[in-house]
């Protein structure tokens, strides 16, 4: 009679990450299986080992090379939060913040039950104080957001603090000491104690609370809090700003060295090198353009975005080109005060960081449009300028897909 196989949960006890790896077959194997695959391909992943190397790659070709098909990836998740609230426990604010932050660079419609209890983890803690101002918005918008959904931990959890100079405890019960008083400002609740007590004449529940304002955590009175509704606007802002950045096809030049033409474009390639600020890769244009490089916009639904930026740019730049169905261009360049679209000059202000919207009918510079023409974006090709690097130049960041 032959051995009873090790259950892949004994393999990950026992290290061997590769044995359950080379058994896997994840559209084919129980939920806890596939979510020991996820373990243990983290783990393989993050090797150096020419060995672990190649294990990887067959199991790449048995799942048809894409080993975290949507089941996995849920799990992974799962593992991610797990993860995430076990390190938490040991990690540093600043550490807890930016693997925050890192978490959120994902879709946050996604998995929303698991980013709600990072979210609110690290505002347990007091970690998101040590996130930038911009990155603290973007959160609360979150959770202001996730609060419209019956099932949200955060749904009908925005409160006002009724009175002036109200305790604010280090736990639930006035044996607590005080952590802070605080006046007539927004909260966040984020638990609450079960037992119901009494305080002089009033009863209620003590709850965790999160001071926007103060940046405070810590304990109140229920009686001392009145709900408060959310904001249908802001909310619908957010929902709108989730779709652009989540539901759009970003290309950016991250992963572009310069040697090669950058995806997804094709042409007349010159190597030129990509400029690098602050950590963000971007394509230079400059004057007297020797070659281009295009790309087909026949993914695109609705209008796409550029991000740009110029730098002393003095002479009017040739920016890019729109090659239309039937052989017609749109040609647009720059200079510092104004764009010349097809040779019409359109005045504005110098900015030095800029956008332009494209869409079926017009561009845009701010919400504003400055050129209008009906284009078939589906059958149009975008085309960018290929010049040896100047100090007179045009940086593009990101073109954005919609």
């Amino acid at each position: 009679m032959g051995c009873k196989k090790k259950s892949f949960k004994q393999l990950y006890t026992e290290g061997k990450h590769q044995e359950i790896i080379k058994r896997s077959n994840i559209e084919n194997q129980s939920e806890e299986d596939s979510f020991f695959s996820a373990l243990s391909f983290s783990q393989i992943n993050l090797s150096e080992s020419k060995d672990d190397k190649k294990v990887l790659e067959k199991f790449k070709i048995k799942n048809n090379n894409n080993p975290f098909s949507a089941k996995l990836e849920k799990l992974k998740s799962k593992f991610e939060l797990e993860n995430f609230i076990l390190e938490s426990k040991t990690n540093s604010h600043e550490k807890n913040a930016f693997k925050l932050k890192e978490f959120l660079e994902k879709d946050p419609r996604i998995e929303i039950e698991i980013t709600e209890k990072i979210v609110r983890l690290c505002l347990k803690t007091g970690s998101i104080t040590h996130l930038a101002e911009t990155d603290k918005e973007y959160i609360f918008r979150l959770i202001e957001f996730y609060s419209t959904r019956r099932d949200s931990i955060f749904h009908e959890k925005f409160f006002r603090v009724k009175g002036k100079n109200v305790n604010i405890r280090t736990g639930p019960g006035i044996e607590n000491s005080i952590a802070k008083k605080i006046s007539e400002e927004e909260i966040i609740a984020l638990d609450e104690d079960l037992n119901f007590s009494q305080i002089g004449d009033k009863k209620g529940k003590w709850i965790q609370i999160y001071s926007k304002q103060t940046e405070t955590v810590g304990w109140i009175f229920s009686s001392f809090l009145e709900a408060i509704a959310t904001k249908p606007k802001s909310i619908s802002e957010f929902d709108a700003r989730l779709k652009y950045k989540f539901d759009s096809i970003k290309i950016d030049f991250e992963e572009w060295s310069g040697e090669e033409i950058p995806k997804p474009f094709y042409g007349n390639y010159s190597k030129i090198s990509p400029v690098v600020e602050n950590g963000i890769f971007a394509f230079p244009i400059s004057e007297n353009p020797n070659s281009e490089i295009c790309m087909s916009l026949k993914n695109i639904k609705k209008s796409f975005r550029i991000k740009s930026k110029i730098e002393n740019l003095i002479s009017p730049t040739l920016f890019l080109k729109l090659k239309l169905n039937g052989g017609d261009s749109i040609i647009i360049k720059r200079k510092s005060n104004q764009f010349l679209i097809n040779e019409t000059s359109f005045p504005i202000l110098d900015n030095e960081f800029f956008q332009l919207d494209f869409f079926p009918s017009r561009i845009e510079f701010k919400n504003l449009p400055i050129y209008e023409k009906e284009v078939q974006l589906e059958k149009t090709e975008l085309c960018l300028p290929v010049s040896k690097e100047k100090k007179e130049r045009i940086l593009i960041y990101e073109i954005l897909l919609k």
